[in-house]
């Protein structure tokens, strides 16, 4: 499987633009030398940079893990070692594209399609439900659900405690020794007690930032995520953690929720490059009775650096099916229903966007919904002056990135991204459920489960993949605790 997502992920993206993954590659093996250094010197004393090593480490062990497979089965593949540390560097990987802009997308500034609904259903006692859908390239689809249960200390001295989150549960890929679509599941040490972090992708508007990233020193999304799962108490120390070392790539909201009976503690966390911003806001949310996240960012500091507009939050279609959704969630399956419901569903199916007339939104949505769509995929950036085809609803512009010119001639579809999975979970819930693929209507008569044999992008890679991704969601039973 590792192998099937090398190539439906990496050898994929670097057909066509050689000179951009040669300059990726350079990078990685830079930063990833330095940053080495820098946590084998400090990470004595310092659990912040132990925690990077060991997930250095972690990742080693795995290449050279997978390096015997092969040779133990005889066969004749391979991937370049540097290869193994950029299947996990995909979210900061877009970031690097609009940096450069290098992007294989038409419009690589269009709002990311992950979502985030947190509901309060009961405050005596406390209980929530959550749901959290990731985007991604639909060739990334192949999915391993991972628990890690660790004893790792916080430092590199055998006399120094245990990591208070000894065990992590998440979403992942083959290969991946981090979730990268956003989702945990943190049980601490000593205690039954689980708190979940989830991360939706934020919208940054202000290009001027992304001069701030790619830096040797930076630690990448990855090795700071863990570390903050590890080492955190509660949603400041997490945010503490996090913003160490602060790459700017793989930018998102992250809610770090976890409850008693009595009461709950919600922390929200926005990262950009040059800045991670943190509010704790359980009150808001128990006033409130939920919370939306999509692609724009709610904190002030984040606000004013990414350059967002607050109307663009306040006219979001997501914000607005979600806010309007959880006045009937009451529980799980009212979640999903809401979540796989019709508008939904077409929102993250660029397969259908992409190819359907705007017929399809109308037949199945109210007009207020189409237009809030058109208009909130109508984002560009200041050079990017060419309109949208208006013959359909399509998150993308006619124009090519400028770095056509100097690559290879791009072939735009092969990142055709699109909303990948759906993770629902509640406070008095073990563990989580999950579902892999893009989203369809519970009844598959509105919107019909992604067949790839029938798609627009049939012919990208995707090996390992099934056809027809209709998948509801299931619990995880794991087969060791």
């Amino acid at each position: 499987m590792i192998y099937w997502h090398w190539k439906n992920t990496v050898e994929n993206t670097c057909i066509g633009r050689r000179n951009f993954c040669e300059r990726i590659r350079k990078y990685l093996e830079e930063n990833a030398e330095e940053i080495k250094r820098m946590a084998k010197r400090r990470g004595e004393s310092d659990p912040f940079w132990h925690q990077v090593n060991m997930f250095y480490t972690q990742l080693k062990a795995l290449e050279d893990g997978w390096r015997f497979g092969v040779k133990r089965s005889r066969q004749d593949i391979d991937i370049p070692s540097v290869d193994f540390l950029w299947m996990n560097i995909m979210p900061d990987l877009k970031n690097f594209e609009q940096k450069w802009n290098a992007s294989k997308d038409f419009n690589p500034d269009k709002p990311p399609l992950s979502a985030t609904l947190v509901k309060i259903i009961s405050t005596n006692p406390i209980d929530f439900v959550l749901a959290q859908s990731a985007s991604g390239y639909y060739g990334s689809m192949l999915r391993i659900q991972k628990r890690y249960n660790f004893g790792f200390h916080e430092t590199q001295s055998d006399d120094s405690a245990l990591v208070n989150g000894k065990i992590v549960e998440f979403t992942s890929y083959p290969g991946s020794i981090y979730s990268q679509d956003d989702f945990y599941k943190v049980i601490k040490k000593g205690s039954k007690t689980e708190t979940t972090v989830v991360g939706t992708e934020l919208q940054n508007n202000n290009r001027q930032l992304w001069e701030k990233i790619m830096k040797t020193d930076q630690v990448l999304l990855g090795a700071r995520i863990m570390a903050a799962n590890r080492l955190a108490s509660n949603s400041k120390k997490w945010y503490e953690v996090f913003s160490r070392n602060n790459s700017g790539t793989g930018n998102k909201q992250w809610l770090v929720i976890s409850t008693n009976s009595t009461s709950i503690a919600f922390g929200v966390i926005e990262q950009m490059p040059g800045i991670v911003s943190y509010e704790e806001l359980s009150k808001t949310l128990l006033s409130t009775g939920y919370w939306v996240s999509n692609s724009n960012p709610c904190l002030k500091e984040t606000v004013y650096m990414s350059g967002a507009d607050g109307r663009d939050a306040a006219d979001h279609p997501v914000a607005n099916i979600l806010r309007s959704g959880q006045l009937n969630v009451t529980d799980i399956g009212t979640l999903v229903d809401l979540m796989r419901g019709t508008e939904m569903s077409l929102i993250g199916r660029t397969d259908l966007l992409g190819v359907k007339t705007n017929a399809m939104f109308r037949r199945f949505a109210n007009q207020s919904f189409v237009e809030q769509l058109t208009a909130a995929n109508r984002l560009q950036s200041a050079d990017a002056t060419a309109p949208l085809k208006d013959d359909r609803t399509t998150i993308v512009t006619n124009r090519l990135p400028s770095s056509a010119a100097s690559d290879d001639k791009l072939d735009v579809d092969k990142c055709f991204t699109g909303t990948v999975d759906l993770k629902v979970t509640s406070a008095n819930m073990n563990g989580y459920y999950a579902a892999s693929g893009p989203p369809f209507t519970m009844d598959r008569s509105e919107v019909e489960p992604f067949r790839w044999s029938e798609s627009p992008i049939r012919h990208l890679p995707h090996y390992g993949h099934p056809d027809v991704w209709d998948f509801e969601v299931e619990g995880v039973v794991w087969v060791w605790k």
